[in-house]
């Protein structure tokens, strides 16, 4: 009886061994992925302390903290994109703010590292003849950063300000707004420096033709679904949806992206998102909205109605801008010198906005 017993026991004590061992190969970072789930045996599997975060020049970088992970990250992107200085400022703050996250899983290190580089960055020319006959070439974009969660969606932008730069910047941001969000789509951002209020609506039309049949060769329903943005409004979306019909016999779902040819149903939600975002944020605090002077950047949907909202939460909105330059009211934005730049916006076209804000104000 002993004899059996004290076998009992070591077969109990083997048992509850293995189990330990195989727990903690669980709790640790293989050699071959990040999240500790290879079930190999020890030699196959290493301490997330032990394996390199980063490999460059024949280094290997380790970090203890989530500190460390963000500082490794940072100057890896800054070695990559040190010249597009708004990516590595994005990055930066995007990944200081999850050093909690690497603090308490440090395995989501490694998954962070992907967003280095997005999955595709394309550049390429977009010709068209303008009214004079005359050739002129522009530089378009499309940055499509990850397709984990589902289709790349993201704006379009013309403006002689776009660049490879800050597209890139708000492709990769897109991504965590599409997840802190729940929307089942990709991070994306594209455009083109192209500045439509310096030219005719003719221009416009077969500029818009040209840079959709570039595009077209890297977007889908099923693939990426770009959307509106800075100056690319109803008009702009007519012309390329246009295009993009004659050359493709397939289209998206209605509302998302502009392949079904319509824009976004309530812009004005955006922009007053923003300024209840913000109303929380002081209510946690324990101060309001009310009687805060606020700068508002543009004069476009989206601005407009950030501006709307902040005069309907008491605050005091004090600029709108464009690209020719900013209106500044020192005492704010009454409700009926609001009204005003609203009936300007919806009656002239946006050169006689620019030229109007700057006679009515000044």
């Amino acid at each position: 009886r002993s004899n059996k017993g004290k076998l009992r026991r070591s077969m109990m004590m083997k048992k509850l061994w293995n189990t330990r061992r195989l727990l903690s190969s669980l709790a640790q970072t293989p050699a071959g992925g990040a999240h500790g789930t290879f079930k190999g045996s020890r030699l196959q599997t290493r301490n997330w302390r032990d394996k390199p975060l980063l490999k460059f020049g024949g280094k290997e970088y380790y970090f203890r903290t989530g500190t460390e992970a963000v500082k490794i990250l940072v100057n890896e992107a800054r070695r990559r994109d040190g010249d597009k200085t708004m990516f590595v400022d994005q990055f930066e703050a995007l990944m200081t703010s999850l050093t909690p996250v690497f603090d308490r899983a440090p395995r989501y290190a490694w998954l962070a590292k992907a967003f280095l580089e997005p999955e595709r960055a394309v550049e390429f020319a977009v010709s068209f003849l303008d009214d004079s006959g005359f050739v002129r070439t522009h530089r378009g974009y499309r940055i499509q950063y990850s397709s984990t969660l589902g289709p790349y969606e993201g704006p379009l932008h013309f403006g002689e300000c776009v660049t490879a730069d800050n597209l890139k910047s708000m492709a990769l941001a897109s991504n965590f707004s599409h997840a802190v969000g729940g929307a089942k789509f990709g991070g994306a951002a594209g455009g083109a420096n192209f500045d439509p209020s310096r030219a005719s609506s003719a221009e416009l039309v077969r500029f818009c033709q040209a840079f959709v049949c570039e595009l077209s060769k890297y977007i889908g329903p099923q693939t990426d679904l770009p959307s509106t943005g800075l100056a690319v409004g109803p008009a702009e979306v007519g012309y390329l949806y246009g295009q993009y019909k004659r050359q493709a016999p397939y289209y998206s779902s209605h509302g998302r992206g502009l392949l079904w040819g319509g824009t976004v149903p309530h812009p004005e939600a955006y922009g007053f998102g923003v300024v209840h975002f913000v109303k929380h944020l002081l209510a946690d605090r324990g101060d309001s909205l009310l009687g805060k002077r606020c700068l508002v950047t543009g004069s476009g949907k989206i601005a407009l109605a950030v501006a709307e909202r902040l005069i309907a939460l008491g605050a005091i909105p004090l600029t709108l801008s464009d690209s020719s330059g900013f209106v500044y009211e020192p005492d704010g934005f009454t409700d009926s010198k609001f009204s005003k730049v609203v009936q300007i916006k919806q009656e002239y076209t946006t050169d006689g906005v620019r030229l109007l804000f700057i006679f009515f104000f000044f």
